[in-house]
């Protein structure tokens, strides 16, 4: 168990906070003895008094090896007081934010200021004398209540960066959001239109639809009728022939062998009437279905209208919209003049001509 167990270094007062396994734990001990000898070699001057060389490399590099010792023992004491004085800040991580710190300073020649940070951070390695020394200096500036706000190195960075993240998320949501409210609008504003266009165009559709079905069903109303009152005669008379044929002679022949106008007005003008008949009820059959089918067209032209109006891709202009709903409210076909039955034979005969 413990040659898989990995050990946290956690010490956000320096900005560390690690998951290593046995391998990277030797690979943190090898960084931070690398510091250690970086950080030496200067002495230590504080107003103006020398209290010579600044080493920490011996003390750091024995406890350094007894935390390795000691995870090989699975001993974990060292690691845990090493960590904890980490903690106090009572020793620097190499690897954390004030060992980077005093390795900055360096780079930049200026070795009294990294002297000064590392004898502040690390008072656990260096000698009695350079801690009585920078003693009055640490309270002041540990004991500074400022401190407790801003010791937590590890834990303001990654509240800087979540900061950052969450104000770049909330810029992308924003984006999202005017652009959703955008699109939203635009698709408002269509519906808008295609719901005003089926207030205006549903409900004659609708008329158009039972029109349609109430003609259809009168014109073929009205052609059964006109074939029941053709046939009816033709049957009529060839199953009666011989006695209508002598019924006619009887009406139409005078006493004395001549022909009897009386008789010939008496025949003609009941078959003028019924052929009067027969033409206004196939006028009644033609005018229902041209109404019929002249209603079947505006429907189809309404529907028609709706399904474009509904595709935003389409984009129907004023002027095409115009052309639809004047083909949509045009007027009723035209019908035929009324004619009236013939008033009866004088007016037959008048519109003889003369000879």
């Amino acid at each position: 168990m413990a040659k898989t167990r990995k050990i946290r270094i956690d010490v956000p007062e320096q900005g560390v906070c690690e998951d290593l396994s046995r391998e990277d734990l030797q690979k943190f001990i090898g960084e931070e003895m690398n510091f250690v000898s970086s950080v030496s070699a200067s002495d230590f001057i504080l107003s103006g008094r020398n209290y010579g060389s600044l080493s920490i490399q011996r003390s750091a590099t024995s406890e350094l090896k007894g935390i390795l010792n000691g995870f090989e023992k699975d001993d974990f004491a060292p690691l845990e007081a090493y960590i904890e004085s980490a903690r106090k800040l009572r020793v620097v991580v190499g690897s954390g934010a004030i060992g980077a710190k005093i390795r900055g300073l360096l780079a930049g020649q200026q070795r009294q200021e990294a002297g000064l940070l590392l004898a502040l951070t690390c008072p656990k390695w260096l000698d009695h004398q350079i801690v009585e020394a920078v003693m009055p200096l640490r309270v002041a500036a540990f004991a500074n209540p400022a401190h407790s706000g801003t010791a937590d190195v590890f834990s303001s960075k990654a509240a800087l960066i979540e900061a950052a993240q969450a104000r770049e998320a909330i810029v992308g949501a924003m984006a999202r959001l005017d652009k959703y409210i955008t699109d939203k609008h635009a698709v408002i504003d269509h519906l808008e239109q295609v719901y005003r266009d089926k207030l205006v165009l549903e409900k004659p559709a609708d008329l158009w639809f039972a029109t349609h079905a109430e003609k259809k069903s009168a014109w073929s109303l009205w052609l059964t009728i006109f074939g029941i009152l053709a046939v009816v005669p033709l049957v009529l008379a060839i199953v009666t022939s011989e006695q209508l044929v002598d019924f006619v002679r009887r009406v139409t022949t005078a006493p004395n062998g001549s022909i009897s106008l009386g008789g010939v007005a008496a025949i003609t003008v009941p078959a003028l009437f019924y052929a009067w008949l027969l033409k206004n009820i196939s006028r009644l059959f033609v005018q229902s279905q041209m109404l019929a089918d002249d209603a079947a067209h505006r429907r189809a032209l309404a529907l028609t209208y709706l399904g474009l109006a509904e595709n935003p891709k389409l984009n129907i202009s004023e002027q095409e919209r115009a052309l639809v709903l004047n083909a949509l409210f045009r007027p009723l076909p035209s019908h035929a003049g009324d004619d009236g039955p013939p008033a009866g034979l004088l007016e037959l005969l008048r519109s003889r001509p003369n000879g």
